[in-house]
Order: structure tokens, then sequence, then C-alpha cells
């Protein structure tokens, strides 16, 4: 089974929608969604009452992809991680903190901070 994800993404705004379909492949998926935004482009238009913009569109063309067969997948669970991507003692940030004391322990973060401190040493 192939999941497709059709998301507008910007600095400050992550909106994933997720979809399945039996028979449509990875290229078929990206045509389908171009080719939404353009027959559709009319239609989202006529019901906009703000401004039009790349988000709300994209949120209007998810709507119309189950005409073409495709099967939207509710999202039951997410884990979402945030931190620095490089562990080091008195190098944190809130995100980091939080991840250390939720996901590992004390003694996984100090065998990071040696891990990355002799990977700064050989390189």
């Amino acid at each position: 089974m192939n999941i497709f994800e059709l998301c507008y993404n910007d600095w400050d705004a992550y909106s994933p929608y997720l979809f399945t379909h039996p028979t449509k492949t990875p290229q078929e998926f990206e045509k389908d969604v171009k080719n939404c935004f353009k027959c559709f482009g009319k239609d989202y238009l006529k019901q906009e009452k703000c401004f039009a913009g790349v988000d709300s569109w994209t949120s209007f063309v998810a709507s119309k992809l189950p005409l073409l067969g495709y099967i939207k997948i509710k999202n039951t669970g997410t884990v979402i991680t945030s931190g620095t991507k490089i562990l080091e003692k008195n190098d944190h940030d809130d995100g980091t903190e939080n991840f250390l004391e939720e996901f590992i322990t004390p003694e996984l973060t100090e065998a990071a901070y040696k891990h990355n401190a002799n990977i700064r040493k050989e390189s």
C-alpha cells in the first residue's frame, strides 16, 4: 500500500494531508495533485471568503482528492522531537532540554555528550 502526503509547509506552519490509493504511483499522485490545483482553481476562488493563499488552496485540493479515488488517512498519533542537531554540554535550547528529559535517560545523555566530544577530537 502506498501512502501519499500532500503538505502545506511554511516556516511557521505544517499541514499534512495523508492519503492512500489502491493503484496509484507516487508519480501519478503528484500529477493528480497538480491537476487538481488547476482544475478546481476557479471553484476554490469562488468559495474563498478571505485572501487566496497556498495554505487554504492546498486544503481545498486535499478535499477534492477523494473524487479521484484517494482515501484520506486519519492520523491517530504523532510523536514530535525537537532540539539541537548535535548534543553538547551547556549548548541547549528549550526543545533539547525537553527531549533529554522526556525521551532519554541521564546516562544516555552523558554517553551522547562523550560520543560527540570524541567525534570533535577526531575531526
